[in-house]
């Protein structure tokens, strides 16, 4: 009898691995970070805490880890509501703030993850800054997917500008999203259009 391939036992190590932090998920916003438990985790997916622990060494482990993963998530959500409006950049960018901001007003443990309340205020600060520039690397991706002939630098300006002002909208909420979306597209929105239109324009001919 042969054992299971590595491909397999990759599978089914990824697959508890999501299953464990979607318990953890949970747990989080039903106790907050502040009360959640290891043991509690482990019980909610069914396993031992020895196996909660071979896959997140500590506590602090488990919430880092779910930090990147819900990040990730919403902002995925964001880079479609981008692409989706790709032929108006203005839109794009309004979409992009709205999104963002609904998703942390209606996700505590979003908001707990991007605002550093509830406990993860030390995590924040650790990994605050490993994590603003994934986001960035991420933002600039989504850049060049709703606009493929963009240039470079101009991809890092926005997603630069974009997590700096969505950042401090979290500090300092400025209304509904749909209008904080729509009032910062009025502001980074024509250079997002400049950018887009300097991608399409046709090179200078060179003179005779």
């Amino acid at each position: 009898m042969t054992g299971e391939s590595p491909r397999f036992a990759d599978a089914t190590r990824d697959r508890l691995r999501e299953a464990l932090l979607d318990a953890a998920a949970e747990i989080l916003r039903e106790q907050g970070a502040r009360q959640a438990r290891m043991a509690d985790v482990a019980r909610l997916a069914g396993v031992s805490r020895q196996t909660l622990y071979q896959h997140f060494g500590s506590r602090d482990a488990l919430v880092r880890a779910l930090l990147l993963r819900e990040t990730g998530r919403f902002l995925d959500a964001v880079g479609d509501a981008v692409v989706s409006h790709a032929d108006d950049a203005q839109a794009a960018v309004a979409a992009a703030f709205e999104v963002f901001l609904a998703a942390v007003a209606e996700d505590t443990l979003v908001k707990s993850m991007m605002t550093g309340a509830d406990g993860l205020a030390g995590l924040l600060a650790q990994h605050g800054p490993p994590l603003l520039g994934a986001a960035r690397e991420q933002l600039v991706t989504c850049f060049h997917r709703a606009w493929p002939d963009g240039e470079p630098a101009d991809g890092q300006l926005v997603a630069d500008c974009v997590v700096r002002l969505a950042m401090s909208y979290l500090t300092l909420p400025g209304g509904a999203p749909e209008l904080t979306g729509q009032s910062v597209a009025r502001i980074l929105g024509p250079f997002v259009l400049a950018a887009t239109n300097t991608a399409h324009r046709p090179a200078a001919t060179p003179a005779q």
